[in-house]
């Protein structure tokens, strides 16, 4: 679950673009190119390629462990910036960084 209600927002008005539903899917997803930076662990950054209620898909130029609580700082556009605590749930290495999907999880 998200947050605040700025990144609830702010990833609503994306999903609100979308006009359909992957079979594999129990949430819309939405293709979206946002900056991402990971705050906690610190070091990675890359971009948000999909969002839904439920998580984020996101390539980085570093892998992330399976299970780690994150905080990314996510900047849908110049100025609007959004933190989001996320559980990485997968990685998959490609030759220039990863791909890693993220589930929203409540901020400790």
């Amino acid at each position: 679950m998200l947050r605040d209600q700025q990144a609830q927002a702010s990833l609503a008005t994306v999903l609100e673009d979308e006009d359909g539903l992957d079979p594999r899917r129990m949430a819309q997803r939405c293709a979206v190119h946002a900056g991402v930076e990971s705050v906690a662990p610190p070091g990675a950054s890359g971009v948000v390629l999909n969002v839904s209620v439920g998580g984020l898909r996101i390539a980085l130029d570093r892998a992330l462990p399976v299970g780690e609580v994150c905080l990314l700082r996510v900047e849908h556009e110049p100025g609007n910036v959004t933190l989001e605590h996320a559980r990485v749930v997968w990685v998959k290495l490609k030759a220039d960084g990863c791909v890693v999907g993220l589930e929203f999880v409540t901020a400790h």
